[in-house]
């Protein structure tokens, strides 16, 4: 006898589970249920941006709600909205609220064909109300509420009653950070006792030593995002580390198993990729677990030929911050959250010193054809005592991918002010624009 599974519920399950069949039944269903469009409902049949962002900020600002396009007015017909022939309409239509919407919401879009239309389909956005006031930028009423089943421009009362929402708002946001740094002491990186050992020697955890130079980078995303860790998404996120790194990647496909060793671990909720090239003494550890929460160490105790490991590269500094955001970017958007996120960094380097080579600063460990000039930074020579940089900075969706270069320089100046360093920000942010993949 065949089993019939229950179809899901449009506003609260988990939809990422769903088959594009069962999501398009369902839609289906809901559109022909004759339930009311009210505050939390409506559909369209077409997608206009400058329609549809105030109708998402309206949700957003209100009670949260889905949003179904592509259906007719009458809701009997299902024609869907055309899909680009280029891209994906998932990424297309996110892309467009988080660039078009001011805090980005917390938002979803889920996709699948029309019934009867090739080329088309319907599309689900589902919008979560925040403690934030949202604003679309394009207008000349940027703040929306819904009023029944409208969305309309909010009025003085409604804007106080929007502030006191968000000045009463639990900051429950804190609590993954806070979660993100504790797990963050479990994770470090190692060096090998002594480099005269072969290098099938120096993998061994017997013949290495916990490292206390290292550059540590955690992403947090605004709020938990119920990854459901599996075997496809942990090679996924493999991929996606070679696609941000593709240095260590080229390096990986040329020497693993001689002087590259890759493994791999779980522990809890966790999933972490471990990068080890015996040759250079460079390790790194990249994870993702069931919040959404991407972190990032490596070794930064850097050395030019059979000299001692005293050199650390602020290249390579700027080189793992440009390559963590990349990663927690992509993943975060195949994961379909465009909010914003959390970015920590820490960079210890007692006693090492800023590797420079007549007049500029180059990399260490990546081997990339650029470097900063000795203007960008001031230069620091010999051994200097410090603990540690840090840097922080909450980042939206355009922080993250078109204005990338200013948010590297802003976190990479405050790590490097907690040093001592002083840097002519406009210059490195020019300097930033130019920079290659890790």
């Amino acid at each position: 006898m065949m089993v019939t599974m229950p179809l899901p519920n449009l506003f609260l399950d988990d939809l990422t589970l769903c088959e594009p069949v069962e999501l398009r039944q369902a839609i289906i269903n809901l559109a022909q249920s004759g339930v009311e469009e009210k505050f939390r409902l409506d559909f369209k049949e077409r997608w206009e941006a400058d329609k549809q962002c105030p109708d998402i900020v309206a949700f957003a600002n209100s009670y949260g709600g889905l949003l179904v396009l592509g259906v007719t007015d009458d809701r009997q017909g299902f024609p869907g909205i055309p899909v680009p022939p280029k891209s994906d309409l998932k990424t297309q239509l996110a892309s467009v609220i988080a660039t078009r919407i001011s805090p980005v919401p917390v938002f979803e879009v889920h996709t699948c064909p029309s019934p009867n239309n090739a080329g088309y389909a319907l599309a689900l956005i589902r919008v979560s109300p925040q403690p934030k006031i949202h604003m679309y930028l394009k207008g000349e009423k940027p703040v929306y509420i819904r009023n029944d089943d409208q969305s309309v421009p909010a009025r003085a009362t409604d804007l106080q009653a929007l502030l006191d929402r968000v000045r009463s708002a639990e900051k429950s946001d804190q609590e993954v950070i806070y979660q993100s740094r504790d797990i963050a002491r479990r994770f470090y990186v190692t060096k090998a006792n002594d480099l005269s050992a072969t290098f099938a020697e120096r993998q061994y955890a017997k013949n290495r030593h916990r490292s206390n130079t290292y550059c540590r980078i955690e992403a947090v995303p605004e709020r938990s995002m119920r990854v459901g860790l599996d075997s496809v998404l942990e090679q996924r996120f493999v991929r996606t580390i070679y696609q941000s790194y593709p240095s260590i990647a080229r390096r990986s496909s040329e020497d693993r198993g001689s002087r590259i060793v890759e493994r791999e671990d779980r522990a809890g909720s966790w999933y972490r990729y471990h990068h080890l090239d015996l040759e250079r003494d460079h390790e790194a550890v990249w994870a993702l677990n069931k919040d959404g929460i991407i972190q990032f160490i490596c070794e930064c105790a850097g050395r030019i030929g059979n000299a001692p490991a005293d050199l650390w590269s602020l290249v390579d500094l700027f080189i793992n911050l440009d390559g963590s955001l990349r990663l927690a970017h992509e993943m975060w958007t195949m994961l379909g959250y465009f909010g914003d996120s959390q970015f920590l960094v820490e960079l210890s380097v007692p006693k090492l010193v800023a590797h420079t080579v007549e007049t500029h600063y180059p990399s260490l460990f990546y081997g990339v054809n650029f470097g900063f000039e000795l203007s960008v930074a001031r230069k620091v020579t010999g051994d200097y005592e410090v603990t540690s940089g840090r840097g922080e900075a909450v980042l939206g969706y355009d922080a993250r991918t078109s204005q990338r270069p200013a948010s590297l320089a802003i976190l990479g100046n405050q790590v490097l002010r907690d040093l001592g360093i002083g840097v002519d920000v406009t210059a490195l942010r020019d300097a930033l624009g130019h920079l290659p993949p890790p």
